[in-house]
């Protein structure tokens, strides 16, 4: 699992925690949330935001200069256009 590839640990107090969030998003009490929801079910989601945390925290973010792109007037492209439905045209007759 997670936990194997990347040094995370789910502590009891986390489990806690997450189970007071989900009662209290859910208007619920934490007891009545544990009867739904396992433990294991907790902390694989646990361990899955914390190893995302971690990946977030360690990421190195560099800046890139954008790629001019070419410069394509109106005209040209219109020209394209009726040059392409002349083709067609001449393609019928």
């Amino acid at each position: 699992g997670v936990d194997s590839i990347v040094n995370v640990v789910i502590e009891e107090e986390d489990l806690e925690e997450e189970y007071t969030k989900f009662a209290e998003s859910y208007g619920m009490q934490a007891e009545d949330v544990k009867k739904y929801v396992s433990a294991d079910a907790l902390k694989g989601d646990l361990l899955v935001n914390k190893a995302v945390d971690l990946v977030i925290d360690s990421a190195v973010i560099t800046e890139v200069e954008p790629k001019d792109e070419p410069e394509v007037e109106v005209e040209d492209i219109v020209d394209a256009v009726e040059a392409a439905e002349a083709e067609e045209a001449d393609a019928e007759e």
